[in-house]
């Protein structure tokens, strides 16, 4: 039942539901079903006998109607466009529909679309690797030669992974490097996925100079001036500049400069730009290594992969993987997308996939094109579908509510279409924001009294004059719902009471499966409980990456 907020709601959809109870204890005879024709998908038999026969249903269907209209033609809807698509997840069948066919702007339920692209290409099991190149160790463990960091434009390479790459070439006894470190002059496939150099502040004893560290340690940054002083009160004023030097002879770096003043036991924490990444990924892989004891004579110098063949081939070298580094798996990462509506992690996810069929540098007109496709195999028409992102964070994107509906259902695995492995349907499923629970809809759907916060997973979605959310409510015994509502050109200062409203249809259709379960089909596949299961983030199978 819906409560407090939902009271009026609340009081039909109790009597609703006596009156099915009298219905049902009376032996009501059955009448034709007014709904609409189901798709051939799903669980037919509820759909051609029980649907057509069932009078309770029907009066359950036609109350879910009356009030998600009212909500629909309320005032803080009625200024804006709203888009609105409920289907029966099990067989598709429509329950309520407004606008479902209109292009509307969804915002990051374009995310939607490209993970479920993304789980369909590349698996739920598929990991971004990033190799350390060089020739063999000798028995003095010494590499001739230079090594080579070569990545696949993994989003998510910090600087752990360069430890953890440094200390895996230590414990098969490497001490030295006789070479240079060479990697790619790309910003992307090589490098560590950071923007900013953190500069953390602390203060000292009063008078002394401040405590300074910067992070990820590199040899590429330097503290060229450090005039913070520490004192015994008083606010923290504390300034911070860089500038790149470039020296012929000598290593480029980056030179920071700090002044003002700091509390004693105060910290600040500041940042600055990278520039040149791949220069200063080559530093902090460099500065990794001598922290794990091997010493490299040579200096960082960016090259490509087949320069670095043709001088190992010179030399009389034959390179091989070192050491690698592994993602986590793509379900991983696709939840961080979902639950959280990462943009960038979204963005090159997709990239990444339409890489791995299409070849050729990360581009996003290739992943549009395989986004495309992906919409085609589900029996979406991709021509009427305007994309030019796989995040959403866009004013030109067109998506209708059927069609969102369209990709939940098939990427949530109640369609055919999108993928056959069951992890990649869970994976998606799981990586969907719980209501009241986490990601974007953790601070949503908590009405006093309400279940609803255990059973909504949806992904939210959120532009100036655009208000979306989609996903699924499910039962704990698998029957579920699927829906979309897309709200565009209201005014930007009524947004939370837009949100309102979609959270109040969302409360009307939990009330519905409350009260009257029966009225749609019963799941036919595994029944995945949101509030209990989670991805698994341990080891996986990983497929190698091209």
């Amino acid at each position: 039942m819906v409560h407090a907020v939902f009271e009026i709601r609340g009081c039909r959809r109790f009597l609703t539901g006596l009156s099915i109870v009298a219905a049902l204890a009376t032996g009501a005879t059955a009448s034709a079903d007014d709904t609409a024709t189901a798709p051939a998908s799903g669980n037919q038999n509820f759909t051609e006998v029980e649907a057509r026969t069932n009078p309770v249903r029907e009066k359950a269907i036609a109350d879910l109607r009356r009030g998600l209209q009212t909500i629909w033609a309320g005032s803080n809807l009625r200024l804006g466009t709203t888009a609105v698509y409920v289907v029966d997840a099990e067989t598709g069948e429509p329950l309520y529909k407004q606008h479902d066919s209109d292009g509307l702007n969804p915002a990051s339920n374009v995310k939607l679309i490209s993970t479920g692209t993304v789980l369909s290409t590349l698996g739920p099991d598929w990991r971004y690797q990033t190799h350390v190149l060089g020739s063999a160790p000798d028995e003095n463990g010494t590499i001739d030669g230079g090594i080579y960091l070569h990545g696949n434009y993994d989003p998510t390479l910090g600087p752990q992974a360069l430890e953890e790459l440094a200390l895996n070439l230590r414990s098969q006894g490497v001490t030295r490097i006789t070479g240079d470190i060479l990697l790619d002059e790309s910003t992307t496939r090589d490098t560590l996925a950071l923007s900013k150099i953190r500069i953390t502040v602390r203060g000292g004893a009063p008078g002394k100079a401040a405590l300074v560290e910067t992070w990820p340690a590199s040899n590429f940054v330097t503290i060229a001036s450090n005039r913070v002083r520490s004192k015994k009160a008083g606010r923290s004023r504390v300034r911070v500049s860089s500038a790149l030097v470039e020296t012929e002879g000598e290593p480029t770096r980056i030179d920071v400069s700090i002044r003002g003043t700091i509390r004693k036991g105060h910290t600040r924490v500041l940042y600055v730009p990278i520039r040149r990444r791949s220069t200063f990924t080559g530093s902090a892989l460099q500065r990794a290594l001598q922290d794990a004891g091997i010493v490299v004579d040579g200096v960082v110098r960016l090259a490509s992969f087949s320069e670095f063949n043709e001088e190992q081939g010179r030399a009389g070298l034959i390179p091989f993987p070192l050491a690698t580094h592994e993602s986590r798996d793509i379900a991983s990462l696709v939840k961080r997308v979902n639950k959280r509506s990462l943009n960038h992690l979204s963005d090159r996810l997709v990239m990444s996939a339409a890489r791995h069929i299409y070849g050729g540098p990360l581009e996003m007109s290739s992943a549009v094109a395989l986004m495309k496709s992906w919409l085609t195999t589900i029996g979406v028409d991709a021509d009427s579908v305007v994309l030019d992102t796989g995040s959403g964070l866009s004013y030109q994107t067109q998506l209708s509510a059927k069609q969102i509906v369209t990709v939940l259902r098939a990427a949530g695995g109640y369609a055919p279409g999108a993928t056959s492995n069951p992890r990649a349907i869970e994976s998606f499923r799981e990586s969907l924001a719980l209501g009241g629970v986490d990601g974007t809809l953790r601070s949503r759907f908590r009405v006093p009294g309400s279940k609803v916060h255990s059973r909504v997973q949806g992904k939210t979605g959120t532009l100036t004059r655009v208000i979306a959310l989609s996903g699924f409510i499910t039962r704990q015994d698998g029957r579920a719902l699927c829906f979309s509502i897309v709200t565009n050109g209201h005014h930007n200062h009524r947004k939370r009471a837009v949100r309102l409203e979609h959270e109040h249809m969302v409360a009307e259709l939990d009330a519905f499966l409350e009260d009257a379960p029966d009225a749609i089909a019963p799941t036919l596949g595994p029944v995945l409980n949101p509030a209990i299961t989670s991805v698994a983030e341990g080891p996986g199978a990983p497929t190698p990456a091209p």
